[in-house]
């Protein structure tokens, strides 16, 4: 199925009356920026359609992954507020930041294999629903950023 530049030129007239009500800019630069979204958009989206959806355990252990990233996150942010330094020093809270979420990885990790042994307990889901492929590790990095 091909998209003719006409409708693809519709589809943003369409969606630039809906968000302005008006026409203030370019209808052109919405879709300069749609096209970038579907762009950068399209690849995860992918991922998570095809490898992560079909499986519910990849959607828990995604979500998981996600919980502890932004655990690491807030810890980063707090630190930055409590430390009034590295407000001026960007260098100093990368390395900092970095360290945090790095530090928060093999917590992660130990709480992963604890649900993955437990998880093997039930014998139809270790047969059903192995979690010692690929597509648990891409769930876990695909939750973490």
């Amino acid at each position: 199925m091909s998209i003719s530049v006409d409708s693809w030129l519709e589809f943003c007239h369409s969606f630039v009356s809906i968000i302005n009500g008006s026409p203030l800019s370019h209808p052109m630069e919405w879709c300069y920026y749609l096209g970038c979204i579907l762009v950068a958009f399209s690849a995860p989206l992918a991922v998570f359609v095809f490898i992560i959806a079909p499986r519910p355990q990849l959607i828990v252990v995604f979500l998981s992954s996600t919980i502890f990233y932004w655990i690491a996150i807030m810890i980063n942010t707090v630190i930055w507020k409590l430390l009034p330094f590295l407000q001026s020093s960007s260098t100093i809270f990368i390395m900092v930041g970095v360290l945090v979420i790095e530090l928060m990885r093999p917590i992660y990790f130990h709480y992963f294999n604890v649900a993955r042994r437990s998880f093997r307990t039930v014998s139809t889901n270790r047969v059903i629903f192995p979690l010692d492929d690929l597509t648990a590790s891409i769930a876990s990095g695909f939750g973490w950023g």
